[in-house]
């Protein structure tokens, strides 16, 4: 299979049509290279500047060559949009197949600000799509790319420390014999 290369254009204010009326310091070009080529592959992209002028991409990515389970990975954006620090920030909620975003967890989309939750004021506030199932289950969910949903995670550390809102998702579908909910946008 042929490696591609996907290049976009990000606006950091919610709609493309306000993207002309952004000043360049606020958009970036982010290269995501799709690597089917090699077993591995990045996907759904999503980007914020913090405080300090830092750009963060946070992103789906298998971790494991040619296994189709994604994980939220992030990094760090330099001004030609290139990663750098790549870490997986988000798993898989576990290995037993149980956990409601136990197969996949992906299309991330991350802010800062102060969220309680727990008796704690989290820094950062991740919706993400994820989905039940046991890796190598193909009769699973998971594998049939059905029954999607949507959930929170906090964390003071966008590497690192990412927990979970409670144990079932916050935004389910209806028909869970089809694809679901997904790509949450905050």
């Amino acid at each position: 299979m042929k490696s591609s290369v996907l290049s976009m254009t990000l606006a950091l204010v919610a709609g493309a049509a306000f993207a002309a009326a952004v000043p360049a310091e606020k958009t970036i070009s982010l290269t995501i290279a799709d690597y089917a080529g090699n077993g591995y592959y990045r996907y759904c992209p999503t980007v914020f500047v913090d405080g300090e002028g830092v750009r963060h991409a946070f992103y789906c990515h298998n971790r494991d060559k040619n296994v189709t389970v994604d994980y939220i990975y992030h990094a760090t954006v330099d001004a030609a949009g290139n990663l750098s620090n790549e870490v997986v920030a988000l798993s898989p909620c576990d290995t037993t197949g149980t956990g409601w975003d136990s197969y996949h967890v992906c299309d991330p989309s991350v802010i800062d600000g102060a969220f309680f939750y727990n008796g704690h004021t989290y820094k950062y506030l991740m919706a993400y799509l994820g989905v039940k199932g046991k890796a190598g289950d193909n009769s699973s969910d998971g594998a049939k790319c059905i029954n999607n949903k949507v959930g929170f995670a906090v964390s003071d550390n966008l590497d690192s420390g990412w927990v979970r809102m409670g144990t079932d998702a916050v935004v389910v579908t209806t028909t869970p014999a089809n694809w679901g909910v997904g790509q949450p946008s905050i």
